[in-house]
């Protein structure tokens, strides 16, 4: 997608992690990542990926190979590399660099089930970014902190920051965010047994989903969750179809682990609707995907 295209359709957030990854720090780049900088200050407010490259970028290589890492599912590596990272932008005073590694150690931590040890970062994150101008960073701390707070038992402070970060994310306008917030809230809603109100609010999101460039996670997650609402309303074969979408979808992820882990889940589904060749095919592709790969958690992902 072309800067001039997000900028176009309000979708310039999407290209940040771009920007980080491929753009900043490379001269034939550099105008189209101030371009960008100065897009998302514009239309949301956002300071942070100008703050990003007005400071040292001696940690950008280790911040580009978290972001990578954790993105293709290698949590343990992409640990490492974030704590170096953000130990690199702490020395040499980039605030928005430390942050942003700081929010990639969360995600590695959760995603290898290590909620308790993210808990206290998340809520960090969260508080030193309060009185800042890093709204994406701000949001996305939220909702890990959200993810974090369930994966150590606490639905009701998890629904909490999922909500606050529902509103930060309508309130800046980061319709990627609001996504993604949404499927937070919506998940704690149904273990909350709440399932009724959430599917008008999934369906607006799906609709919003098909008509912008966003990530499959995106929908795979929306999609999830409407398969347990209709499971809790004993609607097994309306469940089973919702996780076959969801699974069909993340199809060109480069996350193996997700992609199992989804084909897995529809297996169980299959199995369920009395869907006996579909359940040997999904668990077997879940298989194949994950031979040789370390697995780690498979909680919410988006």
């Amino acid at each position: 997608m072309r800067l001039t295209e997000a900028e176009g359709h309000d979708y310039a957030d999407l290209l940040t992690d771009v920007a980080v990854e491929h753009w900043v720090g490379k001269p034939d780049k550099l105008p189209a990542a101030r371009r960008l900088a100065a897009a998302l200050i514009e239309r949301h407010g956002d300071h942070w990926l100008a703050d990003y490259m007005s400071h040292s970028l001696q940690g950008a290589e280790a911040l580009q190979k978290a972001i990578a890492e954790n993105a293709s599912g290698e949590h343990k590596p992409a640990l490492a590399s974030a704590e170096d990272a953000e130990q690199k932008f702490h020395e040499t005073g980039n605030r928005a660099g430390a942050g942003r590694a700081e929010l990639e150690r969360i995600y590695a931590l959760r995603r290898l089930l290590r909620e308790s040890e993210c808990v206290v970062p998340s809520e960090h994150l969260v508080t030193s970014t309060a009185d800042s101008t890093y709204l994406w960073l701000r949001t996305q701390a939220q909702l890990e902190l959200s993810a974090c707070r369930n994966g150590t038992g606490s639905l009701g402070a998890a629904l909490a920051a999922s909500e606050a970060a529902l509103l930060l994310a309508r309130k800046t306008g980061y319709s990627s965010l609001e996504i993604r917030a949404l499927a937070f809230q919506t998940a704690f809603e149904i273990d909350l047994g709440n399932a009724d109100p959430v599917w008008g609010p999934t369906m607006d999101a799906l609709d919003e989903f098909w008509d912008g460039p966003f990530a499959a996670v995106r929908a795979q997650f929306l999609l999830a969750n409407l398969s347990v609402a209709a499971e809790q309303g004993t609607n097994t074969y309306a469940a089973f179809m919702f996780r076959k979408e969801a699974a069909a979808i993340m199809e060109d992820s480069p996350n193996r682990i997700l992609r199992a882990t989804s084909l897995a889940r529809l297996g169980s589904m299959a199995l369920e609707a009395r869907e006996t060749r579909e359940a040997q095919q999904d668990y077997h592709k879940a298989e194949h995907l994950l031979a040789g790969v370390e697995t780690s958690g498979a909680g919410p992902a988006a």
